[in-house]
């Protein structure tokens, strides 16, 4: 806890004929974060070049199953990988495969545009039922055009831009397209032709050689219908069993291909000469062991290794904490990464998140059934993390439960271990006074920590949230408290100058590092820093009197529901009614007012704590895997 991982740079030198087996075996190991090497450019260029190829055959591999398994969700995400890689025979299997089913799939194409020329005929027809006559007379009209098609439904009230003359019958609405039927005199034919193309209208054509009346072709087109949909699942069904009997294996094909071509794409990252190929890295320190019997393993020695001790804010982070303070390494995430430098905060965001959580949401009946609702989510859901959270901060809102003597918002069922709310709000105030001074302190304490490690010691002696920065904060606690007793303290208001002083001089201490900048800039820039330093101290602490606020807003909402349940009382079936409303009424406290005071807290610990010492920016520690979607503990 409060340091990553130790890491260590490694630069490792093997033949590149053990250059697939060793990566292999480090990506499956996950062993092994990358960096771009540039040794033998020329080299390099040689073999990116001819890999460039394969990687082209890998790619169209990857699409082509993809457009395979098109409408089958998830069949293409993860599978196994296959030993041993035969490429050219799974490249010419898959060609074979898709020319199969891509036959299958344009007829099926075929079928549709021809079942949606029966539909849209056979529902034209439908509205001549009470016209007689032969269905070939209507498909070839002398002196009128008709035009019977599909029509984006956005552009029917542009129909009135066709020639005059013409009239439109809609028939149907099918999907965002709209059928319909337009007739025309037959010297209109092409300007109405040009029109309807304008409106990206599809013709769909009668048929100009069937015999019969209408009645009968409409007979004859119900059947054909009935006819033309046992054949699309005729067709439906051979195109399920033919992907059902090589869907596992054209995800498991896939996923080997997407594999070796990630490992393939990762060799960009190494440097080569003609013979030997260089890799670069960070490794963590407890593994390094592992990292050379791997390669004495693939390489059998032939391999060189040289490693030094990481120390550079370019050296990745790899967080790690205990199982229960695991979770708030999403929060962190939130914020950003630490740099390895850096302490890592995992363990004082979670305290201090739970901390002030409980102490704006302290109830005993609330607080066990976060711990329950927390435990359920974490046992019956995905949302494991997020479960393991809500029991904690559970934890911490029954114990200030207990401390404040509140269940479910009643206050007399056992006298408060500490004191209650509403009846000692001054109290109430100064403790979330004092949570926030402790965490300022801390943060600012973290802050000179963190800048020992990582800037000139002048710079933190004189850095706001420095040791200037602490004397001062500390000064003024001392003399704000001196005040409120009314006592007289010259001396310690005289001592604070001493600290605004060395903050008026930080951006002069920070010159020798920036370069030339004139003085009276930097004058107004120390004259801007006291007054930051003066005002900021004092916004952050009195920030957290929100704490007090969201504390007593708790009581309220849990009065409020009392006086509620109170009045429903009063109504027929009043036990029930009082019931609902104690139930309705606590539900509500407990997602929106959870809600928010969760934000609250992560609010004060970004702005208010974090603000003081972390830098961020950190590059979280990415292994070479073979599956990037599976998860490690390290």
């Amino acid at each position: 806890m409060f340091r990553p991982r130790s890491m260590r740079q490694v630069e490792i030198l093997l033949l590149r004929r053990d250059l697939a087996a060793s990566l292999r075996a480090l990506a499956a190991a996950r062993i092994i974060h990358l960096y771009r090497l540039e040794a033998g450019s020329a080299e390099k260029q040689g073999v990116l070049a001819e890999e460039e190829d394969l990687l082209a055959g890998y790619r169209e591999f990857i699409g082509r199953v993809d457009r395979l398994l098109e409408g089958r969700a998830g069949e293409s995400a993860v599978g196994r990988i296959l030993e041993p890689l035969d490429f050219p025979a799974w490249a010419a299997w898959a060609a074979d495969l898709q020319g199969q089913l891509g036959a299958l799939r344009d007829r099926q194409r075929q079928l549709q545009r021809c079942r949606l020329r029966l539909v849209a005929i056979d529902l034209f027809l439908r509205r001549l039922r009470l016209v007689e006559g032969a269905f070939a007379t209507l498909a070839n009209l002398r002196l009128s055009c008709l035009r019977l098609g599909l029509l984006p439904t956005t552009a029917l009230a542009e129909l009135a831009t066709l020639p005059g003359g013409c009239r439109v019958y809609p028939l149907a609405r099918l999907g965002n397209q709209s059928l319909i039927a337009v007739l025309g005199l037959r010297r209109q034919e092409q300007p109405l032709e040009r029109s309807l193309n304008h409106l990206a209208f599809y013709r769909i054509p009668l048929f100009r050689r069937v015999q019969g009346t209408l009645g009968d072709v409409a007979g004859r087109i119900h059947r054909l219908r009935a006819r033309l949909h046992r054949r699309q699942r005729q067709l439906h069904r051979k195109v399920e069993g033919l992907l059902r009997a090589h869907a596992t294996l054209l995800r498991d094909r896939r996923y080997t291909v997407a594999v070796e071509m990630q490992l393939l794409e990762q060799q960009r990252e190494f440097g080569y000469t003609r013979r030997t190929v260089a890799i670069g890295g960070w490794v963590p320190a407890r593994r390094f062991k592992e990292l050379q019997n791997l390669l004495q393993q693939t390489c059998h020695g032939r391999f060189q290794i040289r490693e030094t001790a990481a120390r550079g804010d370019e050296t990745p982070v790899l967080i790690f904490n205990p199982r229960l303070l695991r979770p708030f390494q999403k929060i962190l995430a939130a914020y950003g990464v630490p740099t390895y430098r850096e302490i890592e905060p995992t363990p004082l965001l979670a305290f201090g998140f739970m901390l002030l959580f409980g102490m704006m949401f302290g109830d005993l009946g609330h607080g066990l059934v976060l711990i329950v609702a927390g435990l359920a989510v974490r046992r019956w859901s995905r949302w494991r993390d997020e479960g393991l959270i809500m029991s904690e901060v559970g934890c911490f809102a029954a114990l200030f439960g207990v401390l404040f003597g509140s269940v479910f918002g009643w206050e007399g069922l056992f006298h408060p271990l500490w004191f209650s709310p509403l009846a000692d709000i001054p109290l109430l105030m100064g403790a979330a006074l004092a949570v926030g001074v402790g965490l300022i302190t801390a943060g600012m304490l973290l802050r000179v920590v963190n800048g020992l490690r990582q800037e000139a010691a002048r710079v933190v002696l004189t850095d706001r949230y420095g040791v200037a920065g602490i004397g001062f904060y500390l000064g003024s606690l001392v003399l704000g408290y001196l005040v409120y007793r009314s006592v007289l303290a010259p001396g310690i208001l005289a001592l604070l100058v001493l600290p605004l002083a060395a903050v008026f001089f930080h951006p002069f201490t920070e010159q020798r590092e920036k370069g030339e900048t004139p003085a009276y800039l930097l004058c107004a820039e120390g004259f801007i820093e006291v007054i930051e330093t003066i005002l900021g101290f004092l916004a952050n602490t009195f920030s957290f009197l929100r704490v007090a606020a969201f504390g007593l807003a708790h009581v309220g909402l849990s009065l409020a529901v009392f006086a509620l349940a109170e009045q429903a009382q009063q109504l027929p079936l009043g036990l029930f009614f009082a019931g609902l409303v104690h139930l309705l009424g606590n539900l509500v406290i407990l997602v929106l007012e959870g809600l928010i005071v969760s934000i609250q807290a992560v609010r004060l610990e970004f702005y208010e704590f974090f603000g003081k010492f972390f830098r961020g920016g950190g590059i979280r520690f990415r292994p070479l895997a073979l599956d990037p979607l599976a998860e490690r503990r390290f």
